[in-house]
């Protein structure tokens, strides 16, 4: 909207690029000092109001895993990434003089695409808004109801990866140390996301680094074809 009212005012344009980008700057850098100070309890509570909490710490993990800094770059064009980024960037230790760098990239790149997209495309815009407007409590009534379908899909998607985990038999601390006495044939997967910019620091003693994301024959290569398997992360 704000490019729209571009094309017809002089100097809108540049005004609301430079708004925006030190909004969403500011606000960034809050969630990132909540993950300084918080770590990962700001990480739990985020996700225990998303619609998929079961994965969204982990793909975050994977995507800082996988592009380092370019997530900051990307993350607002990502729904899910947006909210989580910042903070997953202070829980795990990123300098502020880094972040900052690229956190205003990203945030200049986001603004300066939805204001140059609306500046571009006023005319069909306009059309939209008018359209709309003369449809008056049905557009809305139809944006409420695509609303409802969007969530109705996101929650049965969360209860059917919530039945796949259940089935999974799982193992606390102690019982893994019992089982490790007992048993000679037993490997412990660690999955979490790694990189070199994102080192995993400790791990279970023995445990072998699995990245999900790069799952193959070449990969599975020299595993023991018997025994147990236990999977762990930090998710």
């Amino acid at each position: 909207l704000a490019g729209v009212e571009s094309a017809t005012r002089d100097g809108f344009a540049l005004r609301s690029f430079v708004v925006a980008t030190l909004a969403a700057t500011a606000a960034n850098g809050l969630w990132f000092w909540a993950g300084q100070r918080l770590g990962r309890r700001v990480l739990a509570t985020l996700c225990r109001i998303s619609i998929s909490p079961d994965s969204c710490v982990r793909q975050n993990e994977a995507s800082f895993a996988r592009r380092g800094v370019l997530t900051l770059v990307i993350a607002k064009f990502v729904p899910g990434l947006s909210i989580l980024a910042p903070p997953l960037a202070g829980a795990l230790g990123m300098p502020l003089s880094r972040f900052v760098g690229w956190n205003l990239l990203g945030s200049a790149l986001w603004a300066g695409v939805a204001v140059g997209a609306g500046r571009l495309f006023h005319e069909q815009i306009d059309d939209l808004l008018h359209a709309l407007s003369s449809l008056g409590g049905v557009a809305l009534a139809l944006a409420g109801a695509a609303l409802v379908v969007y969530l109705a899909w996101r929650l049965w998607r969360r209860a059917r990866v919530r039945r796949e985990l259940d089935r999974f038999e799982r193992l606390g601390p102690a019982d893994l140390m019992a089982l490790l006495a007992e048993r000679q044939d037993v490997t412990i997967v660690d999955v979490r996301a790694a990189s070199p910019g994102m080192p995993l620091g400790q791990r279970i003693p023995g445990a072998r680094h699995l990245d999900l994301g790069a799952l193959g024959e070449a990969a599975l290569a020299g595993w023991p074809a018997a025994g147990e398997i236990i999977t762990y992360c930090a998710c």
